[in-house]
Order: structure tokens, then C-alpha cells, then sequence
């Protein structure tokens, strides 16, 4: 149920984010990741004593723990939340759901190539479905961006310049052009 609603969430994320560039392009959507970690980070603080085992330490001897786990919240959750935040104003949701399963693959492989434990056959099947089903994509949208002869703007999928990003084209206004000049209704 969970897994279901993390997914739910993150493309209704996604969707909101991309659409703001399109609606409100000044928006500051880039303040919504730092500002849901620190709503996060002050619930677990405020949730922690309840949820904290009797007689044991709150805080482990030393700061070392400590500091891997803001390390680990900055750099494995902030900063890549972040670049996907930014990515998302400009690159169709579908296609980022499809770049993030890259993840399936890299975490595993990096856990092999840093820490030398070996993935199991189906981790890497599952790996090499995701590292293929994104080789075929790209290769199909580059493939069509050659035959329509134009480029590939935002979304590679061959759209003319000047077209908004992600094919939304029924959404924008295309009547005195110089008038609107590509604002919504």
C-alpha cells in the first residue's frame, strides 16, 4: 500500500512541478524539496522520543552516526530530489518516470562496484530490462526526431520550436500569437 502511495505521490509531484512551468513559470517551485525535508526532519525529531526504545541512548556516543546521517539526508535525498525538481520543468513526466527507474540499476551497481557485494541474477535482470527499456526510448525518440526532420525540442519527440514542452499544444492560445505570445487560457 505504501510502495502504491509513494508512486501516486511522486508522479502527482512530478505532474504538479511540470505543469508550474507552463502556468506560473516564476513559481518557486524550487523551494518545495528544502522546505518537505525540513517538515519531515522536524516531524521525525517530534515523533522520535515516542517511537524510541526505553534505557537506550537518544543520541549514539560520538557524532559520527550523526554525521553520516545528514550526509546521507543531503547527498542521497536533498541534492538528487532537487536535480529531479528542476529536470521536471522541463522534461515530460512520463520520461521521468522511465529515467528514474534508472535508479533500480545504478544503486545496485554502485553497491558492487563500492562495497564489492555481488547482485543477485534477478537484480541484475531486473537491471538490464530497465537499462534496455531506456536505451529503446531514447533510441526510438531520436529516431523520430530524424524522420520528421525537425529538432527534437524538450521532449524529443520531433515538436517545432516554439511548441510548448511536452506536446501540451491544445492548452495554449494560437490565435494573435504576437499578442499571447505562449500564455495559457
Amino acid at each position: 500500500f505504501f510502495g502504491l502511495l509513494g508512486g501516486v505521490s511522486l508522479a502527482a509531484y512530478l505532474t504538479a512541478v511540470r505543469s508550474s512551468a507552463a502556468r506560473a513559470p516564476r513559481a518557486p517551485v524550487m523551494a518545495a524539496p528544502p522546505l518537505g525535508f525540513a517538515l519531515a526532519a522536524c516531524v521525525g525529531l517530534l515523533l522520535a522520543p515516542l517511537l524510541h526504545p526505553p534505557g537506550a541512548p537518544f543520541v549514539p556516543a560520538g557524532g559520527a552516526p550523526l554525521t553520516w546521517l545528514a550526509l546521507n539526508g543531503a547527498l542521497c535525498m536533498a541534492l538528487p530530489f532537487l536535480l529531479t525538481t528542476a529536470a521536471a520543468r522541463v522534461v515530460p513526466s512520463a520520461d521521468m518516470a522511465l529515467m528514474l527507474q534508472l535508479e533500480a540499476f545504478i544503486g545496485p551497481a554502485l553497491t558492487f562496484a563500492v562495497l564489492d557485494e555481488r547482485p543477485g541474477a534477478l537484480t541484475l535482470a531486473g537491471g538490464l530490462v530497465v537499462v534496455v527499456a531506456v536505451t529503446v526510448h531514447a533510441g526510438l525518440a531520436v529516431r523520430e526526431a530524424r524522420l520528421e526532420g525537425s529538432p527534437a525540442a524538450h521532449t524529443g519527440k520531433g515538436e517545432a520550436p516554439g511548441t510548448p514542452p511536452g506536446g501540451a499544444r491544445e492548452l495554449y492560445v494560437a490565435v494573435a500569437p504576437e499578442a499571447v505570445a505562449g500564455k495559457r487560457v
